[in-house]
């Protein structure tokens, strides 16, 4: 069969995959996490962690884990485990972003990880554009109390209480920046130790598909060990890495970051922040290389689209933040693309992200194409 004939399948999948599947991978299970490590798992006052859990505020599915890791003769968790959460804890301890997100939890506009990512954004970019004030400690004290937004004054006053006067611009950057890296550290302990753990049924809807490609933008292998297929293994690109506490945190290549806010060429004139920055991110981790690499030229990529590729979209909020990926592959004019939507009020929301990223008339001339080149489908509960 001649290359342009092959029938590619793309599976491109999500955080709301892992959710799907009843995996506790919201960020606001992550949060009740680490209450738990700090407050039942490592406290030496608890005298049962069994009966402690019973009623902790965490997923059912982790609390299960969690039994399951406790010595049968001591009631405390098993050697391995202790030493994994004993690192999560020294990760999330004095971390500027974890009391920054236990401040606000209450006011954030969602438990989704782009909530997350969000507003770390509105953090950094108000620090980067006003960097230049804050290079001038003379001038910080009216900074902090005139110039800031009160939502970022919050974080500034309660994570840096009485050193920030005395910090410089850099100082303050590198802080915000080793903190991230410990938070994604502590992230990957929790997925690979616990939530990797948990057994979960295959979908149908998925099962059916059997892609010869999977663009994870997920850190789990969810896919990998639920439909591992050995008579048609797919390629799985981990396009922002993959959880393996069992590497040192130095190895860590999970992408945790946020999207480009300069427009133009300010983009290339302020890049004393760039590296928290999704892309830098992927290019200093080296996550999803083989698609990467050949992601320049489509024509070139290993997944080839032609007028007989389907690309199937799960679990993926489709946002901008993954646009240099996915705009390419969705608004190929050959490939045909159909995205799943858990609700009515998400196909509306997809709908628009699909906009931000292909664009309303390359949308508008897919879905009315004879035959259909975009589709959005409701997945009937």
């Amino acid at each position: 069969m001649a290359e342009s004939d092959r029938r590619e399948k793309i599976l491109i999948i999500g955080n709301g995959f892992d959710l799907a599947h009843g995996l506790p991978t919201a960020y606001k299970d992550f949060m009740q996490f680490c209450n738990v490590v700090q407050t039942i798992l490592l406290d030496k006052e608890c005298t049962s962690i069994s009966d402690a859990i019973e009623n902790a505020d965490i997923h059912s599915k982790i609390k299960a884990v969690i039994e399951s890791e406790l010595n049968n003769d001591t009631g405390i968790l098993k050697n391995q485990t202790i030493q994994m959460v004993q690192e999560l804890e020294g990760c999330i301890q004095e971390n500027i972003w974890y009391k920054y997100f236990q401040k606000i939890e209450k006011d954030m506009r969602g438990d989704n990880w782009i909530d997350f990512e969000s507003e770390i954004s509105e953090v950094i970019e108000y620090l980067d554009r006003k960097i230049d004030k804050l290079e001038q400690k003379y001038k910080r004290f009216d900074f902090i109390n005139n110039d800031l937004y009160a939502k970022n004054r919050k974080f500034f006053t309660t994570i840096f209480p009485d050193q920030l006067l005395s910090l410089s611009g850099r100082e303050i950057r590198e802080r915000c920046f080793n903190d991230l890296e410990k938070l994604t550290r502590a992230l990957e302990i929790y997925l690979s130790v616990f939530v990797e753990k948990i057994d979960c049924d295959k979908l149908n809807i998925i099962s059916e598909i059997q892609p010869d490609y999977v663009l994870s933008f997920n850190y789990t292998d969810t896919y990998e060990r639920i439909y591992g297929i050995k008579e048609k293994k797919p390629e799985i690109f981990y396009i922002h890495g993959k959880c393996n506490a069992g590497n040192p945190m130095k190895e860590n290549n999970m992408v945790l970051g946020i999207d480009e806010y300069w427009e133009g060429k300010d983009k290339d004139i302020h890049t004393n922040f760039s590296v928290f920055k999704k892309f830098v991110q992927r290019i200093r981790k080296k996550t999803g290389t083989g698609i990467y690499t050949t992601l320049d030229s489509i024509e070139y990529s290993p997944i080839l689209l032609n007028s007989e590729s389907t690309v199937y979209v799960f679990g993926h909020s489709l946002d901008k933040t993954d646009k240099d990926i996915l705009s390419q592959i969705l608004g190929h004019e050959d490939a045909r693309v159909k995205v799943y939507c858990k609700d009515k009020g998400s196909e509306g929301e997809l709908i628009a992200k699909m906009i931000q990223l292909i664009g309303q008339d390359n949308l508008v001339d897919k879905v009315y194409a004879n035959p259909s080149k975009l589709e959005f489908e409701v997945i009937e509960k």
